[in-house]
């Protein structure tokens, strides 16, 4: 991965099939990255992650910017939850592959839900 990175995904949200395209906007190893939707379901994404040290670890961190149309409506009934969601099973599986090592997951057929 590097500045300039185009990553495509094919996803089904909430039973809809979707195409959403992400670029890397920043990478900056081994302090964080950003990537920005190029196209999607989003009228704005800009995500940005940092990893820092702290007591030995690393502290692993998202802000994220979005915007969806129809935002009164849409975020508290959907988006809002399913970003929770999606946020959630990333810190679990993340804790997992510190506790069992990255090894464990090359081992799967699929480390993505």
């Amino acid at each position: 991965m590097r500045a300039g990175t185009l990553i495509r995904y094919r996803l089904r949200l909430h039973g809809i099939p979707l195409r959403w395209s992400t670029r890397i906007s920043e990478w900056k190893p081994p302090h964080g990255f950003v990537d920005e939707q190029t196209s999607g379901p989003y009228r704005l994404w800009h995500h940005q992650h940092t990893f820092h040290q702290r007591g030995g670890k690393t502290v692993v961190r998202d802000h994220v910017r979005y915007a969806v149309l129809g935002d009164k409506v849409l975020q508290p009934l959907f988006v809002g939850r399913d970003l929770r969601k999606i946020f959630d099973y990333r810190q679990a599986r993340i804790l997992e592959l510190a506790r069992h090592g990255w090894r464990s997951c090359q081992r799967e057929e699929t480390c993505a839900p």
